[in-house]
């Protein structure tokens, strides 16, 4: 449905409103159409009103619970998945909206065991079929991740999020020309994804195409300017290149968003390293160290500029 559409959508459930305030049915789908607007903050209130009026619908709770993830309030996305269980275990959409966020958690077992019940409930589910696959990957069985991926390509061959993790899984597998193709596809079916993007980079990154894989998170980062792994990668690919102050500036930008992601900091201390500002590197990898004690490449790359100062 385009813009206008929507919301004249919109203007109808404002009038059901209007002429019934209690009726949870209408802000139900009030929220709906405000997600389809991309307005998901005040399509989460709308969810929270018809859940006011009639708190045991299973329905609204799931559809929060997509909001809230998409939000990135992953704890809260998860009470409500739970909470959605809750009312009906046989609700396919809760777990795999559960899973998304235990993945996030980088809880990959739990995360796994909710798609297979999501799947389990409904074997036609082409989202917890695409996501298993991110995640069959993340654990090393790769043969499985892809073909989770074709399973949900198999149920719907116009789902750009299942070519975006295709394209993800056969980059692992180094089959990295059929991995391009795969994010290609998915931006031919949906150009505003910018996890195709940010994945494509990556590919042409391994490819050695360092300016293709920087125009591919330049575009990421133009749809999602809070994309704190575009930006990291970014930062990666400026580095190869040896454009320190830029490769500075996108570590930088990552850490504004996400300041608790250890590698950034290491990476931003290799950077520094190379620009011979000694003090500041150290720094940097301390602060990895904190976040994550047992990194090996902080470890060996401090000592490394421990025993050159």
């Amino acid at each position: 449905m385009d813009e206008e559409k929507l919301k004249e959508e919109l203007e109808k459930w404002d009038r059901e409103i209007a002429l019934d305030p209690e009726n949870a049915t209408a802000h139900f789908n009030r929220g709906n159409t405000l997600y389809d607007l991309d307005k998901k903050e005040e399509a989460l209130a709308s969810y929270d009103k018809a859940l006011e009026i009639n708190p045991d619908d299973d329905f609204t709770y799931s559809n929060k619970g997509i909001v809230l993830n998409e939000l990135g309030r992953k704890k809260d996305a998860l009470a409500c998945c739970n909470k959605t269980l809750e009312i009906n275990p046989r609700n396919d959409i809760a777990y795999c909206i559960r899973g998304i966020n235990l993945h996030r958690l980088g809880k990959r077992e739990e995360a796994l065991d909710n798609y297979n019940k999501a799947l389990d409930i409904n074997p036609l589910n082409e989202a917890a079929y695409g996501y298993r696959g991110c995640v069959l990957c993340e654990l090393g069985r790769k043969e499985e991740a892809l073909a989770s991926c074709d399973k949900a390509l198999e149920i719907n061959p116009r789902s750009d999020s299942a070519y975006c993790n295709r394209g993800n899984v056969l980059n692992e597998l180094e089959r990295r020309e059929e991995a391009v193709a795969s994010c290609d596809k998915a931006l031919e079916i949906n150009p505003r994804n910018e996890a195709a993007y940010c994945i494509r980079g990556n590919v042409l990154n391994n490819l050695g195409r360092k300016e293709e894989a920087l125009d591919s998170y330049n575009k990421a980062l133009e749809i999602d300017p809070r994309d704190d792994v575009a930006y990291g990668n970014r930062g990666n690919v400026l580095s190869d290149m040896e454009r320190w102050e830029e490769a500075l500036s996108s570590y930088d930008k990552a850490l504004e968003i996400n300041p608790l992601n250890d590698g950034l900091y290491c990476n931003k201390g290799i950077v520094l390293n190379n620009l011979k500002r000694r003090e500041e590197s150290l720094s940097n990898y301390d602060k990895a160290l904190e976040i994550n004690p047992y990194s090996d490449i902080t470890l060996n790359n401090k000592g490394y500029l421990l025993s050159n100062l």
